[in-house]
């Protein structure tokens, strides 16, 4: 998904915008947006976070991203805000 983007526009630009929630609302929020009609592009599931990408180009002109941080991930996510 990433490397198609960066075909159709070499010079990037925003290929999505993402959403982090506790992993718990993960299958609540993006249940949701299934039912609303919206496509998966891509799912990962690390031990850190689940991800799914959904198709929002036509609504919002970019792909959304919800991420389910895991309790140990939220450790990394604050050990990388610390490193800015």
């Amino acid at each position: 998904m990433f490397h198609d983007y960066l075909e159709k526009y070499p010079a990037g630009g925003i290929q999505h915008v993402a959403f982090r929630l506790p992993v718990s609302d993960f299958e609540r929020i993006t249940s949701e947006l299934r039912e609303q009609g919206y496509e998966v592009l891509s799912e990962v599931d690390h031990p850190i976070a689940r991800m799914a990408f959904f198709d929002t180009y036509q609504t919002l002109g970019v792909a959304t991203e919800i991420m389910g941080i895991t309790p140990e991930g939220w450790g990394i996510v604050k050990q990388m805000e610390k490193a800015r």
